[in-house]
């Protein structure tokens, strides 16, 4: 073999360690972007995360105050049910007491007081 080949497969077998070195180099350069980016990626999964589980603290609280309005308006409605049954045991009082003048002025009984009992219960 001669010189010029010696060189020449000195010359191949360094153009190759270099393109070698070149893809190492890039192979650690793509593994360092990568990893970066998983770094990123479990930043923002750990993100979201804290984010769905605010989410769903603030559905659970959506709920919640739903949850009490539909009772507030319960409760609006029990206490308008409730005043609504106190005008009617005012009706029924002053009913009652109408009555009772027009017997002390005619001097009758019209009703009895068992009869008005019996209607106010029958009526509730």
């Amino acid at each position: 073999k001669s010189k010029a080949a010696v060189a020449r497969y000195r010359a191949e077998l360094t153009s190759a360690r270099a393109e070698l070195e070149q893809q190492r180099r890039q192979v650690r350069q793509t593994l360092q972007e990568l990893r970066d980016e998983l770094k990123t990626l479990e930043f923002e999964r750990n993100s979201v995360q804290v984010l769905m589980d605010y989410r769903d603290l603030y559905l659970d609280r959506s709920r919640a105050i739903y949850q009490m309005e539909v009772k507030s308006d319960l409760g609006d409605a029990e206490a308008k049910i409730m005043d609504a049954k106190v005008k009617v045991m005012q009706n029924k009082f002053a009913m009652a007491l109408a009555w009772a003048r027009v017997e002390a002025m005619l001097g009758v009984t019209v009703f009895s007081g068992d009869e008005l009992k019996a209607q106010a219960g029958q009526e509730e």
